[in-house]
């Protein structure tokens, strides 16, 4: 059963301003429609629902999770693997504990580009040489 076929946006509503406390009144199934941007060594996850007719509801759920800078590098893409772990790791458990199923579909949201605002110049490439062509 999708989302919007059993949930109105006041129940929506109350779900998002009640901050998570009462998930089993209002939901039994969240769809995961965004979830992941990358910048600066972080990960910001989102997670999304539908509402009742369909459009995309209110975001229910974030968080900054930092990157180890040594274990990526600038352009570098993350895998999503690496964000189905995390994801696993932190969404999921928070609404397993509300004893929420959550489908995930990554789309075109398992990969990012990692562009830090504040480089590493040690990271960096060398010049490429010009040999006058």
């Amino acid at each position: 059963m999708r989302l919007e076929d059993h949930l109105s946006y006041e129940a929506l509503e109350f779900w998002f301003a009640d901050n998570g406390e009462n998930l089993e009144r209002d939901i039994s199934e969240v769809h995961v429609i965004c979830i992941l941007y990358c910048k600066d060594y972080q990960i910001d996850f989102s997670v999304d629902v539908f509402g009742a007719n369909g459009t995309k509801g209110l975001p229910v759920y974030s968080e900054v999770i930092p990157i180890e800078s040594d274990k990526v590098f600038p352009g570098q893409m993350v895998s999503p693997l690496f964000v189905a772990e995390i994801f696993e790791e932190r969404v999921l458990r928070l609404f397993s504990e509300k004893g929420l199923q959550i489908h995930w579909n990554p789309g075109c949201s398992s990969m990012a580009e990692i562009n830090p605002l504040n480089p590493d110049p040690s990271m960096e490439l060398p010049p490429e040489e010009d040999h006058g062509l």
